[in-house]
């Protein structure tokens, strides 16, 4: 059961957390966190503004903000103290240093994670269900030494040997791993996803849940387009051209290792826990047409997936970026194109350029940034609308 930021965010949410992980104790659930919404980023300026000789009042205001967390949870202030131990010490001495290495920025940020963990076995522990933090490091998750975005190289037997020395749910720091040197580092932005899918692979899990704050997938993204339908189920290979087209449902490592072990991932909403969700498996039936539409969200980073890397690129260049069609291959072609092409030009939407996936399970194209959102409501309009 993997928790991203948003379910973590406060006191409300790990309350959620609890209930729903109460709910699969009898499956042996093992839960991974991610750090509290905004704690990565915080962290990050944190660390920068240590090294510029001012970190103090940002890393004290962090470690309140974990406090009043805990309070609100009946939680007492070690919990919180003993996870940012060493936090202050480290700021102090990238005041010293007057830069941030990546290893030191690695070793700073992942104190979110924990903090999130422990937060989280705690709460588990007060409402009777007996947890313990783990690190992620320490239990199997190990990495190369490219601090800032680890390609991880998992030793599955002492995951397991770490998951089965837990008297209750092992609670893990999602996004972080350590090098063979034993140094701390982290998978990149959403590595929460891996960290999850390397555990589910490693334990040969059920079903990988990866609880966000839209109840699964839909064929378009429902902050931009209300109506769009969810999909029930998706074969990884339309998540993973979902991922390549700017999607963020899952990360696309994630989404690998888990088709890799034959692992299902079911993606739950946190607002409506009994609602099915999306299940991302082998055995979901293909698309038989264009099946959703995913996209660039502008001012984030790249997505983490290089299908469409040089069209990206072209975008970016140009102050734009993707949006494009997900389905089946042989319904992707020239007519649709043009089509697409048609829609999005009629509609007021430039478009640079465009190009598809080797397999042809998409097609993107690049368009101003400034209209990545019209040029989803074009598209489901014209392709997806019932």
């Amino acid at each position: 059961m993997k928790f991203g930021g948003a379910a973590v965010a406060d006191a409300a949410g790990i309350r959620r957390v609890v209930a729903l992980v109460q709910a699969e104790r009898a499956r042996a659930p093992v839960v991974v966190v991610s750090a509290l919404a905004g704690a990565t980023d915080a962290l990050l300026a944190a660390a920068d503004a240590a090294a510029a000789g001012a970190g103090e009042q940002a890393v004290a205001a962090l470690v309140a903000r974990h406090r009043a967390v805990a309070g609100e949870l009946g939680l007492p202030p070690a919990v919180v103290d003993d996870a940012f131990a060493g936090l202050a010490e480290l700021a102090r001495g990238l005041r010293l240093v007057g830069a941030v290495a990546p290893r030191l920025r690695d070793e700073f940020v992942a104190f979110g994670e924990r903090a999130s963990a422990r937060l989280v076995a705690a709460a588990l522990a007060t409402a009777g269900t007996a947890a313990a933090a783990l690190d992620a490091g320490a239990a199997g998750v190990v990495t190369d030494d490219r601090f800032g975005a680890a390609t991880p190289r998992p030793d599955a037997a002492r995951m397991r040997a770490a998951v089965a020395a837990v008297a209750g749910v092992p609670v893990v720091e999602g996004f972080l791993g350590r090098d063979a040197r034993g140094f701390v580092t982290t998978l990149g932005r959403n590595g929460s996803d891996v960290t999850a899918a390397l555990f589910a692979a490693a334990l040969g899990a059920e079903e990988l849940q990866v609880w966000k704050d839209v109840g699964g997938v839909c064929a378009a993204d429902p902050r931009v387009v209300p109506q769009a339908r969810r999909l029930a189920a998706l074969p990884p290979a339309v998540a993973l051209a979902l991922a390549a087209c700017g999607s963020r449902i899952v990360h696309p490592d994630a989404l690998a290792h888990a088709a890799a072990a034959g692992v299902p991932i079911v993606v739950r909403g946190i607002a409506a826990p009994a609602a099915a969700g999306t299940r991302i498996a082998a055995d979901a039936p293909p698309p038989t047409g264009v099946l959703a539409i995913g996209h660039d969200e502008p001012g984030d980073p790249p997505a983490p997936t290089g299908g469409f890397a040089a069209l990206r690129a072209n975008a970016a260049a140009r102050g734009g970026a993707l949006v494009g069609l997900v389905g089946a291959p042989a319904t992707l072609g020239g007519l649709v194109v043009a089509a697409a092409a048609r829609a999005l030009t009629t509609g007021g939407v430039p478009v640079f350029a465009a190009d598809s996936l080797p397999d042809g399970g998409a097609v993107a194209f690049a368009v101003p940034a400034a209209s990545v959102r019209r040029a989803v409501t074009l598209l489901h309009d014209c392709f997806l609308a019932a």
